[in-house]
């Protein structure tokens, strides 16, 4: 499912309606939602049925001034209203194709400060009420950081202050984006202030949906289009050798270091049968134990419902060695995901896998790259020409001449390696 949200400024303009049929189609939109339409009453309704959606919903406009309009596609999703107030309305989705469901609140954040305030209040209330996957978008008319404003007066460090604030009681973060960074502008003033927001589970919940800033469309806000990201690119190399540390806790490891070293007096050989045979150990051997804690939870369920009332000693040994079980596999889940994670302590002793698993995923989206901006000032996207683009610049970086200005003057102070020593040494990593 694809989402656009903009703050299109007005519903009304000539050719709008050919536009959104236009977006709709070049992005594959399911829902669209447009804030400041402007227009209210039969009017709206006229115009919504040139858009090409066969549902929709409106939060009237006040005068000529604010209106939310949500447009979908039926067919996709299925979207229930829960609340609508003039600067937001809360949604409850549900995915027709995989059956998954979230939370969608729609933002459209007044300019008055005030009522900004009360949209925060209304929003931190109501997060204290769910459990669920959590996703804000809109226009949030105000700035996160100071480094989203370009040009204009002086930071409002007020108003900086007291987004920040909000999203932390709201137990929300930013998702990021690609494409261009500022989403609204005014003369030279610059400024971001259309943005996704999600909780913990939205992040587990859509690890590949990502934002992007679409280009000014007869607006002086950018549309924001989010959507799956894809697959993710298959790798052209195979991954660096990394060791787990949840390989300590299996038995069978101290064996496979044993025979995969043997009586090999050679580093790098030693070395590279190791990799090896613990790359093909942890996919057969470790994920396996690991995959094993749905049967245990399911016959622990069994048996639980089977002893219920009842005392059976030989099911009560059962029992306790299920759990024995389920315990060493959640020792080695937790280890994982606490090194993948790159965290520093753990939570009094908690299994507290989940944590690590959603720090996981915040951290790779942050991480990874789905844009580039070449030289002539381009956005790139395609994944082939990101690969040519940071090929091409390290190759620059790496073989351009350095100006000797005899600073550091060490050329020549270091012996060169034997082609026989340079092949002990083996591959870096």
């Amino acid at each position: 499912m694809s989402v656009c949200i903009w703050n299109c400024r007005g519903v009304g303009k000539k050719g709008f309606s050919t536009l959104i049929r236009d977006l709709k189609f070049r992005f594959r939109i399911d829902v669209f939602v447009l804030l400041e339409t402007g227009i209210s009453g039969l009017k709206g309704d006229r115009i919504i049925k040139q858009f090409g959606f066969p549902s929709f919903f409106k939060q009237e406009a006040i005068g000529f001034s604010g209106g939310i309009w949500i447009l979908w596609d039926d067919k996709v999703v299925k979207i229930e209203i829960i609340l609508a107030h003039h600067q937001f309305i809360h949604t409850q989705v549900q995915h027709l194709a995989s059956g998954k469901s979230e939370i969608i609140t729609f933002v459209y954040r007044s300019p008055r400060r005030l009522e900004r305030k009360n949209l925060w209040n209304e929003l931190e209330a109501f997060s204290s009420s769910i459990q669920e996957a959590w996703l804000l978008i809109g226009d949030f008319n105000s700035i996160l950081h100071a480094s989203e404003k370009t040009g204009g007066s002086d930071l409002c460090w007020d108003s900086i202050s007291d987004m920040q604030q909000s999203l932390i009681n709201c137990k929300i973060s930013d998702i990021g984006y690609k494409g261009p960074e500022f989403t609204w502008k005014r003369g030279k003033l610059h400024e971001r202030l259309d943005r996704g927001c999600s909780n913990e589970e939205w992040n587990v919940l859509w690890p590949n949906r990502f934002i992007s800033h679409l280009p000014f469309f007869n607006s002086d806000h950018r549309p924001l289009l989010l959507a799956q990201s894809g697959p993710p690119r298959p790798r052209e190399h195979s991954k660096p050798f990394k060791f787990m540390a949840a390989w300590l806790t299996d038995q069978d490891f101290g064996r496979l270091v044993m025979k995969s070293w043997g009586s090999n007096e050679e580093w790098v050989p030693a070395r590279n049968n190791f990799e090896k045979d613990a790359t093909v150990w942890h996919q057969n051997v470790f994920k396996r134990n690991i995959q094993q804690k749905n049967k245990i939870y399911a016959r622990l369920r069994g048996l639980d419902s089977y002893m219920n009332g009842r005392f059976d000693h030989s099911l009560e040994i059962l029992q306790k060695n299920l759990w024995k079980e389920l315990q060493a596999i959640l020792i080695k889940e937790e280890l994982t995901w606490f090194q993948r994670s790159r965290s520093q302590w753990l939570k009094y002793g908690d299994r507290n896998t989940r944590f690590f698993h959603s720090s996981t995923v915040a951290r790779r989206r942050h991480n990874r790259i789905l844009t580039l901006k070449d030289e002539n000032g381009t956005w790139i996207a395609d994944p082939d020409s990101l690969v040519n683009m940071a090929v091409s610049y390290y190759k620059e970086l790496f073989t351009a001449e350095t100006p000797d200005d005899g600073f550091f003057p060490i050329q020549g102070m270091f012996p060169s390696l034997s082609e026989g020593g340079k092949e002990k040494t083996g591959p870096l990593s």
